[in-house]
């Protein structure tokens, strides 16, 4: 009976002392943790984002973006000319929601992007009427293999290989974008093959009509790049050519074949900001069956400069430039104006966590009187000064 009431006191006192020692601890804790002490770090939010795609079965991304804009043009008009998204003034406009799902399983990759919106209405629409409307909602979709290191064909519908700006008003540094973009292809829907090693990369591809997820033409057209990039500087040289389907007439009537040059260099300066060039020629071989021996040979070609620099020690904010020329003397876009066109643009950035609020000023200048003044005139000028939210995920 004594063994038992001595053991019975030796586990009681043992409860008792790891009891106290757990209480400290939680007191210690507690204490450093109302001292400041940081041993617990509380996450940011690109962290907590990336613990949420973590427990999701698919790599996911994605943006949505708005803005508000005014023309100085009172109540004449509320149309901005000559402009890909941001085609509305004195109005707060939606621009897109779109959502990129992919998943790699060993060398097998495949990629769903869905769009919705007014820009997503623009970037995707198609030349050819067999497109069905919820077709539209497809900004790419398409599946990779990658049999070696290096090496990979790509099926689908992907975004263009050509110019320095993107359908996505995340990826861009400016909210608006140039002349160059609005008449450059958007996306391709067919095959490609692209080789890296090392720094350098090359890429060729066989694709539908330009800006076309179905062909009504048996042509197709060719495409094909030269790249090098590093972790500081890229240089892309491209190639877009092939036939291209008239719009306004019989097709049987005419022959119209389009060849496109695009070269496009960006570099990081001192880690402060990027310095970029962006230029493209593109000319048309166009005779009629009925005169095979008349061949007109219309062009046009844009070149433009790119600039900005980072604000601040924690880089929330940015500001940069854009400055182009675009002529279009043979009156092959725009309309059909025959026109010199230049314009200016400058770009704030400030970053709010995931939000980016971007205040823009951009001054469009043609050699044709193709725009309004505020007296209802035809001008050379058009002015405008915008606000856009953009999130990125």
């Amino acid at each position: 009976m004594k063994r038992i009431m001595f053991t019975f006191l030796v586990g009681l006192v043992s409860v008792s002392l790891l009891s106290a020692k757990s209480s400290a601890g939680m007191m210690a804790k507690w204490k450093a943790k109302k001292e400041g002490d940081s041993t617990e770090v509380t996450k940011s939010y690109e962290e907590k984002v990336e613990d949420f795609k973590a427990k999701i079965p698919f790599d996911i991304a994605g943006s949505m973006d708005m803005y508000i804009q005014t023309n100085f043009l009172g109540k004449r008009t509320n149309d901005v000319k000559y402009r890909v998204f941001d085609q509305r003034a004195n109005s707060f406009e939606l621009g897109m929601f779109n959502l990129m799902m992919s998943k790699t399983f060993k060398r097998v990759t495949f990629l769903g992007d869905i769009a919705f919106g007014p820009r997503a209405n623009l970037a995707n629409y198609s030349a050819n009427a067999l497109v069905s409307s919820t077709t539209f909602a497809l900004k790419q979709l398409y599946i990779a293999y990658e049999p070696i290191d290096g090496l990979k064909f790509t099926l689908g519908n992907f975004s263009t290989f050509f110019g320095y700006e993107l359908i996505e008003a995340n990826n861009n540094f400016h909210y608006s974008c140039s002349q160059a973009f609005l008449n450059g292809p958007f996306y391709h829907t067919g095959f490609k093959m692209n080789y890296t090693h090392k720094k350098f990369g090359m890429m060729v591809g066989f694709f539908n009509d330009t800006d076309t997820k179905s062909d009504g033409d048996r042509n197709k057209y060719v495409g094909a790049q030269l790249s090098y990039a590093d972790d500081k500087t890229s240089l892309y040289i491209n190639y877009l050519g092939g036939n291209q389907m008239d719009k306004n007439t019989d097709t049987l009537n005419k022959l119209n074949y389009k060849n496109g040059l695009d070269l496009t260099f960006a570099t990081r300066i001192k880690g402060k900001g990027t310095i970029a060039l962006n230029a493209a020629y593109y000319m048309y071989r166009n005779k009629t069956l009925a005169d095979p021996s008349t061949i007109n040979r219309p062009k046009y070609y844009t070149a433009y400069v790119y600039g900005n620099v980072d604000l601040g020690k924690k880089g929330n904010g940015k500001i940069g430039a854009r400055v182009g020329y675009f002529n279009n003397t043979d009156a092959i876009a725009l309309d059909a104006v025959s026109a010199h066109i230049a314009d200016f643009t400058l770009t704030g950035h400030y970053n709010i966590g995931p939000l980016r609020l971007v205040p823009e000023f951009r001054l469009d200048y043609s050699t044709e009187k193709v725009f309004l003044k505020r007296n209802g005139d035809p001008g050379n000028l058009q002015t405008t000064l915008s606000l856009a939210a953009i999130v990125g995920f």
